[in-house]
C-alpha cells in the first residue's frame, strides 16, 4: 500500500539509530573481531550496549543498500551483545520482510514491541507490517496509538500509515488521518501525495494539483506523483502541461508501471 496509485508505506524503511556515543578503543577493536573473541574480553554492560547500538546502525545501513547478508551478520552480532534491544529486533523485522519471510518478520516486530511496549516506533513498525498483511484492525490500532503518543517524534508518519492502511476501505477516515498528519507537519511529502491521490479520485483536480505543487517543493518527484500530476493537468484542461509531465515520467522512470500505463487508467 502507498503514496499514490500504488501504495507504499513511508515508514517501513529501516530505523536509523541516533545518539550513539563514540566508542572506546577497546570496543572499536572488538567490533572488528569475531563475536566469540569479543565475548572473551569481558566487556562492561555499558560497552555491550554501545557495541549493540553500533552494530544495529551498521545493519540498518547495509539493509538500506540491499546488502542483506552483511545486514544480518551485524544484526545478529548486535543481539549477541544485547539480546533485549528493541530497535535491533525492529530492524531484524524489516530484514525478514525484505527477504520474503513474513512469519519471521512478525516474530521480530512483536519481540521489539514486547521489549518496549510503550515505544511508539515499535508500534508503528508492527502496525505497518500488519497493514501490509491485510490485517487492518490491529494494524490501525497500533498506528493510532503511535500517532497519539506524546513521545513520538514523527507522528505524521504514523497518521499517514494509518491513512494508507484504510484508504481503500474507508477513504473518508483515511483523509482525516492525512489532515492530522499535515497539521503536525504541513510539508510531510507522503501525506501530501496520499491526499492528492484521494482528491483526484474525487474529481477535485484543483486541490490535487495544489497538493502536488506543495509536494514538489519539498521532495523529488516519484513515478507515482508524476502520474498523478499528468492526470490532474488533464482533468484541468491543460494538455500541454500534462504532456510535459508525461514526458518527464517516461524519461525519469522508463521501467516503472506508471510509465507504461495509460495516464487516465
Amino acid at each position: 500500500m502507498n503514496p499514490q496509485a500504488r501504495h507504499r508505506h513511508p515508514t517501513a524503511a529501516s530505523p536509523v539509530i541516533t545518539g550513539v556515543r563514540v566508542l572506546s578503543t577497546a570496543v572499536v577493536l572488538c567490533l572488528a573481531l569475531a563475536v566469540s573473541a569479543c565475548a572473551s574480553k569481558g566487556l562492561s554492560s555499558e560497552d555491550r550496549q554501545e557495541a549493540a547500538r553500533i552494530n544495529t546502525q551498521l545493519g540498518a545501513d547495509y539493509l538500506r543498500r540491499g546488502q542483506f547478508v552483511q545486514a544480518e551478520d551485524k544484526l545478529k552480532r548486535a543481539l549477541h551483545y544485547a539480546p533485549d534491544m528493541s530497535v535491533t529486533w525492529s530492524v531484524m523485522g524489516v530484514l525478514h520482510q525484505r527477504l520474503g519471510e513474513p512469519d519471521k518478520a512478525e516474530q521480530a516486530f512483536r519481540k521489539a514491541l514486547a521489549l518496549a511496549p510503550g515505544d511508539p516506533s515499535a508500534r508503528n513498525n508492527l502496525g505497518v507490517f500488519l497493514c501490509e498483511r491485510e490485517r487492518q484492525a490491529e494494524g490501525v490500532r497500533l498506528l493510532l496509538a503511535a500517532a497519539e503518543s506524546p513521545r513520538y517524534a514523527t507522528p505524521e508518519a504514523a497518521w499517514t500509515n494509518a491513512a494508507v492502511c484504510l484508504r481503500e476501505s474507508a477513504p473518508v477516515e483515511a483523509e482525516g488521518y492525512l489532515v492530522r498528519a499535515l497539521e503536525h507537519d504541513p510539508s510531510f511529502p507522503d501525506a501530501l501525495a496520499q491526499l492528492a491521490a484521494i482528491s483526484l479520485s474525487r474529481q477535485d483536480a484543483v486541490r490535487a494539483r495544489a497538493l502536488l505543487e506543495r509536494y514538489e517543493a519539498v521532495a523529488p518527484p516519484t513515478a507515482e506523483t508524476l502520474l498523478l500530476r499528468v492526470r490532474a493537468e488533464r482533468a484541468l484542461g491543460n494538455p500541454e502541461a500534462a504532456a510535459r509531465y508525461l514526458l518527464r515520467l517516461k524519461a525519469d522512470f522508463p521501467e516503472s508501471p506508471e510509465a507504461v500505463q495509460k495516464p487516465n487508467s
